[in-house]
């Protein structure tokens, strides 16, 4: 580990390996890994405040709930062996590391929201042991084929969002959803003007497996994807397997203090009422005090609040879904509605103004017309004035030289005339 970190440190630049060095002291009194101090520099791109809340924020409200660090395969086995989140190893155009989310696989797999953040959280940590990942990011590309606005979990989503973003040490480049359903698309489209601009920047919907060939070439991606990038998923849950024992990694402590330490606790916790104990169990069951059997007494009652609590909550949340639903339905009618008529005033506009113009072209050429056959016949009448002046030039001259000759004529006749 040493040595791969030596090896990353020798590709910072002078400045950047001088605020590392700062950053790495400034965080010794948390007794922070110049790894975690690493990650949350690029993740700032080195800028020393920005990296500084970031790893707060990391080390305060992250690492007491689900630290990445010490979480092992095992730890998440059964949220990674759903396949609804892969890193396959396949990178975009950019030299980002590639998620794979399938998001149907999500919702059958049942996970809990912790369950799901601490699955996706040990992805994104492995991938970030590449210094390439750390410098380029993540891109993560959601499959959303078979899935619809009304059966998405939107608040796992939310959480996870706002956790990669704000709480973990990684930089996300581009956030891909593919084959959204239309009501999900257009809830997006009308809820990105909102959103941040450095967020709503990088999420694009993409309408079909053949779109996302601009971001990413279809070699870096699996078949589920429309791709031929070669991935196995066990081999891969294997391979991290073995570099979590050779890291002697423990096993991941657990603060069940917080709303998301009560989840998680509610999640790992395996009750089981004394009656259902076998009588072949390796420890014999000792009789009840009175004192033990008011405490079992008291933790079920306290069980079985939490149970109808838990009812209660997901009734209110499906009805707040459907809520929801119908609202986001009506605005996007209204919104339709509104297109509709700003799209037929528009048309309107465009056609009266073309008939406009196809008057004025028609009056134009009417009258450029009516103006060459003025000219024509002007110029008819001005060939038939000349001609004609210039036949009685010709019949004067002819006269003229008629009576020139004929007083010839008459003045030789003369004097002939006195000369006999």
């Amino acid at each position: 580990n040493m040595a791969a970190q030596e090896t990353q440190l020798a590709t910072l630049t002078d400045q950047e390996r001088q605020v590392f060095e700062q950053f790495v002291k400034e965080l010794a009194k948390w007794n922070a890994s110049p790894e975690i101090a690493l990650r949350c520099l690029m993740a700032r791109k080195f800028e020393f405040p920005r990296a500084l809340d970031l790893f707060k924020a990391y080390h305060t409200s992250l690492v007491p709930q689900a630290n990445p660090e010490t979480t092992s395969v095992d730890d998440v086995l059964m949220g990674l062996n759903t396949s609804s989140l892969m890193l396959t190893g396949g990178r975009d155009r950019e030299g980002a590391a590639i998620i794979e989310y399938n998001v149907l696989k999500h919702l059958e797999s049942k996970l809990s929201h912790e369950e799901s953040l601490r699955v996706a959280l040990y992805i994104v940590h492995k991938a970030l042991d590449s210094m390439e990942t750390k410098r380029k990011g993540l891109t993560i590309v959601s499959n959303m084929t078979g899935t619809a606005w009304g059966n998405l979990d939107r608040n796992m989503h939310k959480l996870m969002l706002d956790t990669l973003q704000n709480r973990y040490p990684a930089r996300v480049r581009l956030l891909l959803a593919i084959n959204p359903s239309w009501m999900t698309s257009a809830i997006i489209s009308l809820v990105k003007p909102f959103i941040k601009n450095k967020l709503a920047g990088k999420i694009q919907v993409l309408k079909n497996f053949q779109a996302l060939a601009q971001f990413i070439d279809p070699s870096q991606v699996t078949s589920d994807l429309g791709g031929t990038l070669v991935y196995n998923h066990t081999e891969w849950i294997d391979a991290c397997r073995v570099q979590d024992q050779a890291r002697g990694a423990p096993p991941p402590p657990v603060n069940m203090s917080g709303d998301i330490g009560d989840q998680l606790q509610s999640q790992m916790r395996r009750y089981v009422p004394r009656a259902e104990q076998h009588e072949d169990d390796d420890e014999p069951i000792e009789p009840e005090t009175a004192a033990e059997e008011l405490a079992r007494t008291r933790k079920d009652a306290a069980v079985a609040a939490a149970a109808a609590t838990q009812r209660e909550v997901e009734h209110v949340a499906s009805a707040k879904a459907a809520e929801d639903k119908a609202k986001a339905e009506a605005e996007l009618k209204a919104h339709r509605e509104q297109e509709a008529v700003a799209a037929a005033k528009k048309e309107a506009e465009i056609k009266a103004k073309a008939d406009a113009e196809a008057a004025a072209a028609a009056a134009a050429a009417k009258a450029a017309h009516e103006k060459t056959l003025k000219e024509e016949e002007d110029k008819r009448k001005a060939d038939a004035a000349a001609k004609a002046a210039k036949a009685a030039e010709d019949k004067a001259k002819q006269e003229a030289a008629a009576a020139a000759a004929a007083a010839k004529l008459a003045e030789e006749k003369a004097k002939a005339e006195a000369e006999a």
